[in-house]
């Protein structure tokens, strides 16, 4: 399996709730852009996370058009593509999200992106470890 960070993703649609084998998880989508101008195309992944994903995912109000950050395992399911041919799918199974800021808007009259404005009130950046506890590492506490 292949570790991959997703700076700026956006949902596809709402998360839903499935539960297999007595466990419960969540399934997404993300569009996820690649290249600029007239080489940009959109990459789409399923998503899958655990109940605790889910739940965080949830209450905080994500649902399709939330753009959000994530790490996760990628990997690759066979399938059926939409002309009937085999292919193989990409499938990210979540470790770790938050929501991203800013972000880009698109300029109704050229058509053109560009960076959007930050909140006027912008939260002060925490330390954290992607997992919802915050990071506490001294130079003492470094491996090297």
């Amino acid at each position: 399996m292949t570790t991959i960070t997703i700076p700026f993703a956006r949902l596809g649609g709402d998360i839903q709730t499935r539960e297999h084998q007595g466990r419960t998880f969540g399934t997404f989508s993300i569009a996820v852009d690649q290249g600029y101008d007239t080489n940009k195309r959109t990459i789409w992944y399923e998503c899958i996370g655990s109940a605790e994903i889910l739940e965080r995912m949830t209450k905080a109000g994500a649902k399709k058009g939330s753009t959000i950050s994530l790490v996760g395992t990628l990997t690759f399911q066979e399938g059926t593509k939409r002309d009937g041919t085999k292919g193989d799918f990409p499938k990210i199974r979540i470790l770790a999200w938050d929501y991203t800021k800013g972000g880009f808007k698109k300029d109704e009259d050229s058509g053109n992106t560009t960076p959007s404005t930050p909140p006027s009130n912008p939260t002060p950046p925490q330390s954290s470890n992607g997992f919802g506890q915050e990071a506490n590492l001294d130079d003492d506490d470094l491996p090297f």
